[in-house]
């Protein structure tokens, strides 16, 4: 979950892989996008063997009720699709990568709002 190996435009990128028919890996990408904000961004004690239930619990201890509502919703798309074998609808993706470089920015871009 280097910041280094996902793109620049994490939330393009996983609409692209959605549009394409690749749902699975749009929500892999979107996840693993998350857990390296989490990780790099927001000091989040996230390790190799969390669970989602744990990086969910550990979002919640360690950032705002905001941001940690915002990963649950993540990650629920994200075990529904890969436990349930529930795909969510497009728009419900779509709105979580609407708000992921909102609700997750990088520190380069919280540096930039605030000048």
């Amino acid at each position: 979950i280097r910041p280094e190996s996902l793109p620049d435009d994490l939330p393009g990128a996983v609409r692209g892989l959605w549009q394409r028919g690749e749902a699975r890996a749009a929500l892999s990408l979107l996840y693993r996008g998350a857990l390296s904000r989490l990780v790099h961004e927001h000091a989040v004690p996230v390790r190799a063997a969390s669970t989602e239930g744990e990086c969910v619990a550990l979002a919640s201890r360690h950032v705002g009720a905001e941001l940690a509502a915002y990963v649950a919703r993540l990650v629920g798309l994200w075990q529904h699709a890969v436990y349930g074998a529930r795909l969510p609808e497009g728009t419900a993706v779509f709105s979580v990568c609407d708000d992921f470089d909102l609700r997750l920015p990088r520190r380069a871009n919280l540096a930039e709002g605030s000048s």
